[in-house]
């Protein structure tokens, strides 16, 4: 959890390194806690509309309600807490943050982004600071 909260502090900072471990365990609390909001969002929509409403057909709308806030936290709100987080660790791999407009170029892009994402980190000292743990 403290790589969670050490990133989450971090989230427009793209100086620096980050290890792969604290990039993953980031990457995956943050997939964990958009599902667990959608499924909240999606619950409170449903059961307040059919308290307001009797009405199935209605209910089906609120839902649609909270289908389209976990896509706009999912479209907007996910990547702009990763882009700062993977330019840390591209920067791990002595790499330019601008390695991920790769993303743009769908298959193969991101194939080759989860590569050098899981590659390890460089020795030492390279050309973005220190080592993540020095």
């Amino acid at each position: 959890m403290n790589f969670f909260t050490k990133q989450l502090k971090r989230a427009f900072d793209f100086k620096g390194r980050a290890s792969r471990q604290e990039f993953w365990l980031y990457f995956l609390g943050l997939l964990v806690a958009f599902w667990t909001a959608c499924f909240a969002i999606m619950a409170l929509t449903i059961s307040s509309c059919s308290v307001v409403f009797n009405d199935m057909g209605a209910q089906q709308g609120c839902g649609w309600i909270g289908v389209f806030i976990c896509m706009i936290l999912g479209w907007i709100g996910l990547p702009l807490l990763l882009i700062s987080a993977g330019a840390r660790r591209l920067h791990d791999n002595n790499k330019s943050g601008w390695w991920q407009l790769l993303l743009f170029i769908p298959p193969i892009g991101v194939l080759v982004l989860a590569v050098l994402m899981a590659l390890p980190s460089t020795r030492g000292e390279n050309r973005f600071g220190l080592p993540p743990n020095a």
